[in-house]
């Protein structure tokens, strides 16, 4: 019995420091946002915008990172052309104004628009654990002044040369595309937008790195140049295989127009 009373002391003991090394503490809370003011409002083409933050922290607040400009059609826009700066007051690293700074295009979609942002702080320097990062906060602003295109590109034609495809023949598809506000080819946040790949009937066959000519302001040729072999089963393929070219205009509106190859048996 004595034995038994002292092993059970020891399992417990070892259990309860178990429990406490997988039990982490609660995680620092987020930074406090006290007020947000935008300028100007409304901006306009070419305009920057500056989005002014109050923000406050136990420990410190640290920076204020923007992370996404969404348009008012709910496009993504780069923050490639926003920056930020902080400002502490004094000595005291708990409050600080965070300004993000945002060029906008001179081309620009009318309406609300959005900018999301985290604002960051020291952890606690006893927090054991990996601090997880502050939730993201928005800032909307309007824009007036632009454009209130919402239509993406159109297809205005397109051609396979050449006429007769066959398994192993390499080809070429040229699309002409148009929109009034500009053709945009390659998007910046969709990878392998310059690809175009033809599906059908078990077989497929990838097109990389399309190009795009300017025919006019508004107008586009965007040629692919297919080589290489399909995939799919051996032997001869004959149908029509389908691709979606992805296309932008200067305001972001996109188009994902269907382009269809005939492929003959035979090859």
């Amino acid at each position: 019995m004595k034995h038994r009373s002292v092993y059970c002391v020891v399992v417990v003991t070892m259990l309860g420091a178990l429990a406490g090394c997988i039990t982490p503490p609660p995680a620092p809370a987020p930074p406090t946002i006290h007020s947000v003011e935008v300028s100007p409002q409304p901006a306009g083409p070419g305009d920057t915008v500056s989005v002014r933050i109050d923000a406050s922290h136990p420990t410190a607040v640290y920076n204020g990172i923007p992370l996404a400009l969404t348009n008012p059609q709910g496009s993504s826009v780069p923050v490639d052309d926003c920056s930020w700066t902080i400002e502490h007051q004094g000595e005291d690293q708990t409050r600080a104004t965070i300004t993000i700074a945002c060029a906008l295009p001179t081309v620009v979609s009318n309406g609300t628009w959005t900018l999301t942002y985290r604002v960051n702080y020291y952890p606690l320097t006893d927090y054991p654990f990996q601090a997880p990062p502050p939730p993201p906060s928005t800032a909307t602003f309007e824009v007036a002044g632009g454009s209130d295109d919402v239509s993406p590109p159109t297809l205005e034609s397109y051609s396979v040369a050449p006429e007769v495809v066959t398994r192993s023949t390499p080809f070429t598809v040229t699309a002409r595309v148009r929109d009034d506000s500009g053709i945009v080819f390659g998007i910046w946040n969709l990878p392998n937008s310059r690809n175009i790949t033809f599906a059908g009937s078990s077989f497929s066959k990838t097109c990389r790195d399309g190009t795009s000519t300017p025919v006019s302001a508004t107008e586009a040729d965007v040629v692919f140049v297919c080589e290489g072999g399909w995939i799919g089963p051996v032997g001869p393929m004959t149908g029509q295989f389908t691709g979606t070219l992805v296309v932008q205009d200067a305001l972001y509106n996109t188009a994902r127009l269907p382009l269809t190859v005939d492929v003959q048996s035979g090859a």
